[in-house]
């Protein structure tokens, strides 16, 4: 059985070539990575700072 992280970068290579970058939210560590260009970083805020917020909202997975 395949790992979460071989799974997701599997799904991440279908996906790539039609986006600009992927974004992949880990609602626990409330982190998100972006992968662009091949490469990934992962940013110093919290994931629900794209949204101009200060928490997450009632409705986060």
């Amino acid at each position: 059985m395949k790992s979460l992280s071989e799974q997701t970068k599997e799904n991440v290579c279908l996906i790539e070539s039609r986006h600009d970058f992927i974004r992949i939210v880990d609602i626990i560590k409330k982190r998100s990575k972006i992968i662009k260009d091949n490469e990934s970083f992962l940013p110093e805020v919290p994931y629900y700072n794209i949204w101009r917020r200060g928490s997450s909202c009632k409705n986060c997975i």
